[in-house]
C-alpha cells in the first residue's frame, strides 16, 4: 500500500466518520472481483473525470446503487 493511498483512506474515514470503507489498490482475479462486487451495498467512485468507468457500469448491471 502506498503512502498516498493510506493518506486518502485516513481522510475519507475522518470525513465520513466510518470504518466500513474499503479501498483496494491491488489486482483481483475475475472471480474475486465478481465476489467483491456482489458483496457491496453501494458502490462509490470518487473521480476527477467525467463519466462512468467500467467498474461502475458493472455495479449498475448488478443493480448495486452507485454514487
Amino acid at each position: 500500500e502506498t503512502e498516498a493511498l493510506t493518506n486518502f483512506r485516513d481522510k475519507i474515514h475522518k470525513i465520513s466518520n466510518s470504518k466500513n470503507i474499503e479501498l483496494i489498490a491491488e489486482h483481483l482475479e475475475r472471480s474475486e472481483y465478481c465476489n467483491f462486487l456482489n458483496s457491496l451495498d453501494c458502490f462509490v467512485l470518487p473521480s476527477r473525470g467525467e463519466g462512468f468507468s467500467i467498474t461502475a457500469r458493472e455495479a449498475i448491471y448488478r443493480e448495486i446503487p452507485c454514487i
